[in-house]
């Protein structure tokens, strides 16, 4: 523990953890591992951060989420309700990971993204910018999700889809492969 780091007497802390400059641990909250948490990065509620993850800026990890292996969180990055991050995904920015929502191999969440309501975002995915991910929605393989993009209800992109700006996708549609959607387009299947 270094610098001005805080540890509350509820929090567990084990392994070989590095907690520095001005992070805070409080709650329930678990750290092991060989974790990181760095900056002013806040650890709270029950949530659980262990193996090799790295937690830093001002990011903020409460409720039950649960971040390991190799991940980054960083930036003003929000991650609670039962969240999990895992392999070598990053969260950055000022994204948020929410409500049961997954984000793992090597999947990136960034800008202003939000991801909540049961979906899940793998492989190589990238999401950025506004675009809001929920729904059991599912984004994998190398798709960009950009811009204002709303995806939910079951929807899965994956290949390499690209889909920017203001597209909105609902009801179990599929969009694979080189498909790239763009500028103000809705798509609701069933």
């Amino acid at each position: 523990i270094y610098g001005d780091a805080k540890i509350s007497e509820c929090a567990e802390i084990g392994g070989t953890v590095e907690i520095s400059r001005k992070a805070c641990i409080c709650g329930t909250a678990k750290v092991d591992g060989n974790a990181r948490i760095l900056d002013e990065a806040k650890i709270s509620g029950a949530a659980r951060i262990t193996g090799e993850a790295i937690i830093a800026g001002y990011a903020d990890i409460r409720g039950k989420a649960q971040v390991f292996c190799n991940s980054i969180i960083s930036g003003e990055a929000y991650i609670t309700d039962n969240a999990r991050i895992y392999g070598n995904a990053v969260v950055c920015d000022k994204a948020a990971v929410c409500d049961n929502a997954i984000v793992y191999c090597a999947a990136i969440v960034r800008d202003h993204a939000i991801i909540n309501d049961n979906a899940q975002i793998y492989d190589s995915a990238i999401v950025g910018n506004v675009a809001i991910i929920g729904g059991n929605a599912q984004i994998y393989g190398n798709a960009w999700i950009n811009g204002n993009a709303n995806i939910k209800d079951n929807v899965k992109v994956y290949g390499r889809a690209i889909i920017e700006n203001n597209v909105s996708l609902y009801d179990n549609i599929e969009v694979l492969d080189k498909v790239e959607l763009s500028n103000v387009f809705m798509l609701k299947g069933d």
